[in-house]
């Protein structure tokens, strides 16, 4: 059994993309005197934005002496706890949810103000679904591999790359394995998807995958590779009332992308090392990259999601590329094909309609196909954890 208290001060559970070290705790002799001014150092009395009990009790807090009253919403899709907030002497409004070994992780917070949705500025945040939100990560017993430990580590960066399909800069974010900078080896490459309405960013700074690359190499579990996040929804005009046709995002992939990134980085630049996977409508368009293109990726992760596209093309025969699946298709054009989903997703039944198909088709009966269910798991970051972990270890075993 973890101490939650302790646990909460490896500084992946405040890791995000606009900072890295916590903001420090909210100290009131100098905000009572300046309204969500900058705190000073050396008044008052500091009050922390979330704090833990050993036993894993989160405590929330929301400085607003001005305001009525306040409540707080905690995570999103199928998993929601809400709470009104008490308001202190001293303008805090706070609320502490008692531990849930089944509410763990990385959690949405929404705090209300007298009825509108307001950001705690003292809180670290998230970039997801086009706006920016307060998150806390609640540490699970379940998923160590992301903690931040005493191992080499790999390097983030940021690279601009010309879509000539779509006309404009893009911007993709890389994670290079520790060894990158002080070798001469060329390393095998992950192109990485997150959602509809995500980022480039959101695997590496929501999923936590640059922690966990390192703690995979530095076990052995895992041939280090580089992976490379990108928009998911760069799309061409005419793409603009479906997120899934994807025509621009193909073309600026494979015209621009990819070569961009073999020609800057010291990559494998063949289909066995190279892979595709992502997340929700990122795994749509790793069905359609991978199906539509199979000399170049020799491996996919289909993430909970599926593999039609599912608003514009619906059903199975409105992608044709998906005939294409049969055994043989699938044992000769790829060493992993691997489709995963929480069995408490909303989008479950598709998932298995999908499994249906690939029995049909026969790809399921091919060595390199793999499904796996995680009971009780839905749609959310917790679950893309788990499912990263499973594939990053299965990616470029010879």
């Amino acid at each position: 059994m973890i101490n939650y208290k302790e646990e909460y001060k490896n500084k992946v559970y405040s890791d995000c993309a606009v900072r890295f070290t916590p903001w420090r705790d909210l100290r009131l002799a100098q905000t009572r005197l300046v309204h969500y001014g900058p705190p000073d150092p050396m008044s008052g009395y500091p009050v922390p934005m979330v704090e833990f009990t050993e036993g894993g009790d989160m405590t929330l807090r929301y400085y607003a002496p001005n305001a009525r009253e306040m409540k707080v919403v905690l995570g999103s899709y199928q998993q929601m706890k809400e709470q009104e907030m008490v308001k202190r002497e001293d303008g805090v409004f706070e609320a502490t949810f008692a531990f849930d070994p089944d509410f763990v992780g990385y959690r949405k917070v929404a705090y209300y103000m007298d009825g509108t949705q307001v950001l705690n500025s003292k809180l670290q945040f998230s970039i997801g679904g086009q706006q920016v939100g307060n998150f806390v990560d609640i540490p699970d017993e379940e998923v160590p591999y992301i903690k931040i430990e005493d191992v080499p580590h790999g390097s983030i960066c940021r690279e601009i790359y010309y879509s000539h399909a779509l006309g404009e800069w893009m911007r993709c974010t890389i994670y290079l394995p520790p060894d990158y900078f002080n070798d001469d080896k060329r390393y095998p490459v992950l192109y990485l998807q997150d959602g509809a309405l995500g980022s480039d960013l959101a695997w590496m700074y929501g999923t936590k995958v640059p922690f966990m690359m390192d703690n995979f190499i530095a076990a052995g579990d895992v041939e280090p590779f580089i992976i490379v996040s990108n928009d998911p929804m760069m799309q061409l005009p005419y793409e603009m009332e479906a997120v899934d046709n994807f025509d621009g995002f193909d073309k600026t992939m494979v015209n621009d992308c990819i070569p961009f990134i073999d020609s800057k980085f010291r990559t494998k630049a063949d289909k066995w090392h190279r892979a595709f996977a992502g997340f929700s409508l990122g795994s749509m368009e790793t069905t359609y990259m991978g199906v539509n293109h199979p000399e170049l990726f020799g491996w996919l992760g289909i993430l909970s999601g599926y593999m039609r596209r599912r608003d514009s093309h619906p059903r199975h025969e409105d992608n044709p590329y998906l005939y294409r699946l049969s055994e043989e298709f699938v044992r000769e054009n790829y060493k992993l094909f691997y489709r995963c989903m929480g069995d408490g997703d909303g989008n479950f039944p598709e998932f298995l309609e999908d499994s249906e198909f690939c029995d049909r088709q026969g790809a399921s009966r091919a060595e390199s196909y793999v499904a796996k269910v995680y009971p009780g798991h839905i749609h959310d970051i917790n679950t893309e954890r788990r499912e990263f972990y499973d594939f990053a270890r299965m990616l470029f075993i010879n």
